[in-house]
């Protein structure tokens, strides 16, 4: 029998849950004890997460040091769960204060003649190395150090961020040479993991 706490509707049997007075799933644990990710009266996740691509395929040059132009977010397995992710200053943005994963990902290759080029992957949360991170400067994540030119590699990073409500992440790239990026086999994702406090 459902019990109503001032709104909240508790229900149990084999399984648990607490629902809102508008019909969202604020808790739900299954008949296997394992608990489901809060939803909206329509089913709808509300987790924060994304996971984004470029618009297009074939290669686009990369900017050294500039958020990645990242812009699609629907169909084919991407999603911007709550809009957290901007499309247009490529930012995804805190909503909760806890701990996020982050993924990026690029295939690229360097169009320079000599072996010098490389690409720097890094996150930078508002606009900086060292917010909330444990060490000073940045986490150095060079990737493909004299390489080949005209060779296609992956390059990848993912890192644990402790966020506050309102702070900023942005995904890029230190390079040297000419770096360009295949856009359909490139994005970069997070999510909300939990609070730590």
């Amino acid at each position: 029998m459902p019990i109503n706490v001032n709104g909240t509707t508790l229900t149990g049997g084999t399984s648990f849950s607490a629902t809102d007075s508008n019909s969202n799933v604020l808790y739900q644990q299954d008949t296997s004890g394992m608990p489901r990710d809060p939803r909206n009266s329509s089913g709808d996740d509300l987790v924060p997460m994304f996971a984004v691509g470029f618009n297009t395929g074939g290669w686009t040059p990369i900017a050294t040091n500039s958020a990645l132009a990242f812009a699609y977010t629907s169909g084919g397995g991407y999603y911007n769960v709550g809009g957290c992710y901007n499309t247009s200053n490529y930012r995804f943005t805190a909503p909760w204060t806890g701990m996020y994963l982050f993924k990026g990902h690029m295939y690229i290759y360097g169009s320079n003649s000599t072996t010098g080029w490389y690409t720097h992957p890094f996150f930078l949360v508002n606009g900086s190395y060292n917010t909330r991170r444990p060490m000073a400067g940045s986490p150095y994540r060079i990737r493909l150090y004299g390489m080949a030119a005209t060779m296609g590699h992956d390059t990848d990073i993912s890192e644990l961020i402790y966020l506050t409500a309102g702070d900023y992440v942005t995904y890029g790239v230190a390079t040297a040479g000419t770096v360009q990026a295949y856009q359909s086999y490139s994005c970069w994702s997070g999510s909300y993991i939990g609070s730590i406090s």
